[in-house]
């Protein structure tokens, strides 16, 4: 019984780490869309849109975490 409870406690533990890491991958992309240090593909054809985009993704994935 110990075991079965522990086996489903993995996948709960994989898809915490992975919206986690989505998290991380979110914050980076907005940080690169205001960083001035950013290159040029980051933001640069039409930054508003990309600022937009990178906060909804933030967003989401924040939402996704808090969920779990």
């Amino acid at each position: 019984m110990q075991e079965a409870q522990q086996d489903s406690l993995v996948p709960s533990r994989l898809l915490k780490f992975y919206s986690g890491y989505r998290l991380f991958l979110a914050a980076l992309l907005l940080w690169l869309g205001y960083s001035n240090h950013s290159p040029i593909y980051f933001g640069d054809s039409d930054s508003g849109l990309f600022s937009i985009t990178a906060a909804v993704y933030f967003t989401a994935s924040l939402i996704s975490l808090a969920l779990q």
